[in-house]
């Protein structure tokens, strides 16, 4: 009984979070105009454990820096997140996996949904998740930058076609 009076707290205390996170409950789009700054500034320390710590001044820069620790961290798993999501998996696979990429396409959010619903979330949000695409990015950008490809993740080699030669 106590379990079940706690979850219904549980329920009543996250109801207001869980109606701003809601789709269903999107307002009008939000215009937002984010200030990128010339020089991000942040500082990104480890500890003992290779956790990443994170010191900066805005909102965008705290998107950076998250966007850049978890790139270095986890890279090749987050491609392989977007190429699900997006139904791509068969480009780094093969045709065994195109039924999957079809499914996925059919019953998912189209890029014009996602950029809809995207554009409903608050400006401090779309502020530090642009700052999280930028600093995924520039990541991205300073691996490919040398051409011996020697800062490139290895689980990439395993999987050539993941590997942007362009």
């Amino acid at each position: 009984m106590t379990i079940r009076v706690a979850a219904l707290c549980f329920v009543v205390a996250a109801a207001p979070a869980a109606e701003a996170l809601c789709t269903a409950n999107a307002g009008p789009p939000v215009a937002c105009r984010i200030k990128k700054p010339k020089k991000v500034k942040i500082r990104i320390t480890r500890d003992g454990y290779g956790v990443p710590h994170l010191k900066a001044r805005t909102l965008y820069d705290v998107g950076f820096g998250m966007g850049q620790a978890q790139a270095q961290d986890r890279l090749f798993q987050m491609e392989l997140v977007r190429k699900s999501a997006t139904g791509n998996l068969a480009e780094l696979f093969g045709t065994d996996f195109l039924s999957d990429d079809i499914d996925v396409r059919r019953q998912f959010y189209s890029q014009e949904e996602l950029e809809a619903l995207s554009s409903t979330i608050s400006c401090p949000i779309q502020t530090i998740v642009q700052g999280f695409v930028d600093g995924v990015n520039a990541y991205v950008a300073e691996i490919y930058g040398d051409t011996t490809l020697a800062r490139v993740p290895h689980e990439f080699f395993f999987v050539p076609t993941a590997i942007r030669l362009s």
